[in-house]
């Protein structure tokens, strides 16, 4: 069980605390991100639920199953939250940013239903730029913001982003880049920079990155199996829960299924 405080406002509007034995990781995900009536988001409370796991190894993150059961029944309100938001790093993004690792996302940031994202997240930045910046927000907010944009381009791509934009981003990110020790924040926004860059050596690591982003969603979830295809060349069997796990055969979906039932959750997507 984690030691994790959520702050809640009382009807005298003083703040009340409330533990996290008192409220699962999904609930607090929810009253953090104003999913759930009532609660305004926050983005310092959020910090506190993610800092613990985010300092676990990713293994030991995706063994949380309650983040992997919120991003299926709550991610498309999760984007309605962030498309509504003009924030450049909002605390819907926050969220988005840490289950990014899931399936259920990489399944619905590549459906219609999540299409447009990347480019939207540019152009917040872009008409941000005067008020975040190395010099007005803290290395680790440039990091997570780094974190987000990467991921979303390398799924999307830069296609639907106008070419002046992406110039522009180039610029500002470069800047910040040139005015940051040497942090974390300047590792991710390397990786943008490299996204943008669009050569033949980027375009080949963007593929890589994104073709392990979506190998759960296309090769068989049996352990040491990896075929994308059954044996007679038919297309995978589907789990007909959650839609994101896919085998080779039924032999092989039964042989993953005491890992893959407590990650198996029906989207709402």
């Amino acid at each position: 069980m984690y030691i994790c405080l959520y702050m809640v406002r009382g009807r005298s509007s003083q703040l009340s605390l409330i533990n996290l034995f008192d409220m699962t990781i999904i609930e607090n995900l929810l009253a953090s991100s104003g999913l759930i009536e009532g609660h305004e988001g926050s983005s310092q409370l959020l910090h506190m639920q993610l800092g613990i796991v985010q300092a676990m190894p990713r293994p030991e993150q995706y063994k949380i199953y309650q983040f992997v059961e919120f991003t299926a029944k709550y991610l498309p309100a999760l984007v309605e939250k962030y498309r509504a938001s003009d924030a450049v790093l909002g605390v819907a993004a926050l969220i988005l940013n840490n289950i990014t690792f899931t399936p259920y996302f990489v399944r619905f940031i590549n459906s219609p239903a999540g299409a447009g994202l990347a480019a939207l997240q540019v152009k917040r930045i872009l008409e941000g730029k005067d008020t975040f910046n190395p010099q007005t927000v803290a290395d680790t907010e440039i990091a997570e913001l780094g974190q987000l944009l990467s991921t979303l381009l390398v799924l999307q791509g830069v296609d639907d982003i106008p070419a002046d934009d992406q110039k522009k981003l180039y610029d500002q990110i470069l800047q910040w880049v040139r005015t940051m020790p040497p942090v974390f924040a300047v590792e991710t926004c390397e990786r943008c920079l490299m996204i943008l860059e669009n050569d033949t050596e980027s375009r080949e690591m963007q593929g890589m990155v994104k073709a392990s982003l979506e190998k759960g969603l296309k090769e068989c979830g049996a352990p040491g199996c990896g075929r994308k295809v059954q044996s007679d060349g038919s297309v995978m069997l589907q789990c007909s829960k959650c839609k994101v796990a896919v085998y080779c055969g039924t032999g092989h979906q039964k042989q993953a299924w005491a890992a893959h039932k407590s990650l198996c959750f029906e989207a709402t997507f």
